[in-house]
């Protein structure tokens, strides 16, 4: 109808409004005008960490002392003294020596068995004439031993047998000499001949028990087998404890003590 508007149903469309577009930089791209709009970023991160935890980054400095202290420690080692140097290898070859000498000892020992002499008495007998007293024992000895014997040798008469009572020497006389085998038992009798004739009158007297001592030293070779090796000296000392000195002597108590010295 002529003279009357448009209605609604032939109005021509609104224009959309303009869209916007985010880039990758977080920014508002306005397709209409074209102005950016700044927009803050809404993330945010939380994290979590134990109360009993504590995490520490070591400072820098640490660092730098600890390669300090090793180029010190460096120095030192180059500066050391040629001194020290020496007893160093000394030291590093004694003990390469030592231990194959420790391993062979091992074995000898172990193969051998060294084990002293264990000597006792079995009589003791005790003659008076008006010019002098002599005195007989009898002994046993034994060699535990398993593979190693002694060779008992005479003496240049230097270190006899002596027989001492009260700390004084009563007789003497000259120790035995023969070979003593691994594992064997050997008898053996000496006679000892009165060096004063005071300390036999007072020992011939007692009627009590009397307390004598015995002593022995006798050069002595190690044998192994068939072979003698060096020589070396063996000294004896027997405690005893007699009573009734004459041919019907009681030996009441003893104590034999045996040592072999290089």
């Amino acid at each position: 109808m002529e003279g009357e508007g448009p209605t609604s149903s032939s109005r021509p469309p609104l224009p959309r409004p303009p869209s916007a577009e985010i880039d990758s930089s977080g920014e508002i791209d306005s397709m209409s005008s074209g102005a950016v709009v700044p927009v803050s970023s809404p993330l945010t991160y939380i994290v979590q960490v134990p109360k009993d935890h504590i995490y520490r980054v070591p400072p820098p400095e640490n660092a730098r002392l600890a390669e300090q202290y090793h180029a010190e420690l460096s120095a030192q080692r180059r500066r050391r003294s040629p001194c020290f140097k020496f007893l160093h290898h000394v030291l590093c070859v004694a003990i390469t020596v030592a231990i194959p000498l420790l391993i062979a000892s091992l074995i000898f020992y172990i193969i051998v068995r060294p084990t002293k002499p264990v000597f006792y008495i079995h009589h003791l007998a005790a003659k008076y004439s008006p010019s002098a007293a002599v005195y007989d024992i009898a002994m046993e000895v034994k060699n535990p031993s398993l593979k190693m014997g002694y060779s008992i040798q005479k003496g240049d008469g230097r270190r006899p047998a002596t027989l001492a009572y009260r700390g004084k020497n009563v007789a003497r006389g000259v120790p035995p000499h023969f070979y003593l085998g691994a594992k064997e038992t050997r008898m053996f009798k000496m006679t000892l001949r009165a060096a004063g004739k005071s300390s036999s009158e007072s020992l011939k007297r007692s009627k009590k028990a009397v307390e004598l001592r015995l002593a022995m030293e006798m050069p002595v070779r190690v044998a192994i087998g068939s072979l003698r090796l060096w020589e070396m000296k063996m000294i004896v000392g027997c405690d005893v404890e007699a009573k009734n000195l004459g041919k019907t002597t009681a030996v009441r108590s003893q104590e034999c003590r045996a040592k072999v010295r290089p």
